[in-house]
């Protein structure tokens, strides 16, 4: 884990930075402090405990979903969104700026 960049979340819709966790019935509300690897770092419970969560983005609700639509409910698969979506910006970032290079 020492090697490992921390996974940073930008949600595809407003640009919020923060993810939260939803119980289902809302008994649980978390968020996300970090995440390294495959490790995530909570920050406190603010009610309860729930089985089944899904995430979304803190400032505008979008709810995360896997390629088929489903909210996605796994620690695993958030990470693997999250990487995803993190390599997906980078190649952007790579094609604007040599866009902008070459004027």
């Amino acid at each position: 884990m020492d090697n490992e960049k921390e996974i940073v979340f930008k949600c595809p819709v407003c640009g919020g930075n923060a993810i939260e966790a939803i119980g289902n019935n809302a008994e649980v509300i978390t968020g996300i402090k970090k995440i390294v690897g495959y490790d995530i770092e909570w920050l406190p419970t603010i009610i309860g405990e729930c089985p089944e969560i899904y995430y979304q983005c803190v400032k505008c609700g979008y709810i995360i979903q896997d390629n088929q639509g489903r909210k996605i409910s796994d620690d695993e698969d958030l990470i693997d969104w999250l990487k995803e979506e993190m390599t997906k910006r980078t190649a952007l970032n790579m094609v604007s700026k040599k866009d902008e290079a070459n004027g």
